[in-house]
């Protein structure tokens, strides 16, 4: 644990370009589009669609809620994960259609991240029981592992509990061939990897673990790297008073005003982008230590660019992956 080795510290991120969002905030993650645009939520519900220069910025659609994670699927609907609304399908005039909010008799409480496989099936998590408002400084206190990963099947309409007594599972993607599914757990601070397919089918294991920061949204680029943004940095404070109830609740009582929203916790923590090799091993390591761009959320390559995402922020970050 620590910024040293593989995460040793650097400002690899200085020369990023920021695309402004006008009046918007939190572009949180990244779908790239059939017809070639960038989409992304904004804090408030609304989705915004540009070109990858950045020019021709529009909205697209709004959930009134918090769209947090995207992606197309084959007939070219906006499958959007809503913290708030829960799993939702966009077609391509904007017109917004509930999916599901429930699985098994419970419903969904704070929904993020968000794939989907070749058959169809898409996968999303829903991170916590406790907290319908996402409020992440009680989560940190409580450090319950109440958080799921499931999986929508479109022709039967229903949402199956696929992993369950997570931390907050956050980022959820597909592997090579949707063999595996990776998920972030943000407050365990790792990747896990649930096999689909092989020998190891139905079976889970730590993929990457003992990050120094909070892992968010994960991409697989489609050839030999998962890009990982790291959201907030790790609260050592926070791993210390588990043991300890009575202090977790007066803290808890003492810090709920400095929390507003699910978002306050991150604001101030340095850009942070990683990139993992299929044995999960880091092979590329972007760091901000000038805070230009910071609470990194969401990290999609397109076309030779890393655009990244931000709770915290009113703009798009865009940086060059040319070497």
């Amino acid at each position: 644990m620590g910024f040293n080795g593989a995460y040793e510290g650097n400002d690899r991120l200085s020369g990023i370009e920021l695309i402004l969002v006008p009046g918007g905030h939190g572009p949180e993650s990244f779908a790239l589009g059939p017809d070639g645009m960038l989409y992304t939520g904004l804090k408030g519900g609304r989705i915004i669609r540009f070109q990858p220069d950045g020019s021709g910025m529009e909205d697209f659609s709004n959930t009134n809620g918090r769209a947090n994670g995207m992606r197309f699927d084959a007939d070219g609907n906006l499958i959007i994960v809503d913290s708030y609304k829960g799993l939702l399908s966009s077609d391509s005039f904007g017109s917004v259609t509930t999916l599901t909010t429930a699985s098994g008799g419970q419903s969904f409480v704070f929904n993020d991240g968000v794939d989907i496989s070749a058959d169809r099936i898409i996968w999303f998590a829903d991170a916590t029981a406790r907290h319908a408002d996402g409020r992440i400084h009680l989560e940190l206190l409580e450090a319950r592992s109440t958080g799921r990963v499931l999986a929508y099947d479109p022709t039967s309409g229903e949402a199956r509990t696929v992993l369950d007594n997570l931390r907050f599972p956050n980022g959820v993607a597909l592997g090579p061939n949707d063999a595996y599914s990776p998920t972030n757990e943000t407050l365990g601070y790792r990747t896990l990897r649930h096999w689909l397919k092989g020998p190891k089918a139905g079976t889970t294991e730590v993929f990457a673990e003992n990050f120094p920061a909070m892992p968010d949204d994960i991409q697989f680029k489609g050839r030999d790297r998962f890009w990982i943004a790291m959201v907030g940095d790790r609260i050592t404070l926070a791993d210390w008073i588990q043991p300890y109830p009575w202090i977790k609740n007066f803290i808890a009582k003492c810090v709920a005003d400095m929390f507003p929203d699910s978002d306050s916790h991150w604001i101030g923590s340095p850009g942070f982008i990683i990139a993992l090799d299929l044995d999960g091993n880091v092979v590329r390591n972007l760091q901000d230590a000038q805070r230009r761009f910071i609470s990194s959320s969401g990290a999609l390559e397109h076309a030779d660019h890393l655009y990244i995402g931000s709770v915290a922020m009113d703009a798009v970050g865009r940086l060059s992956l040319a070497e």
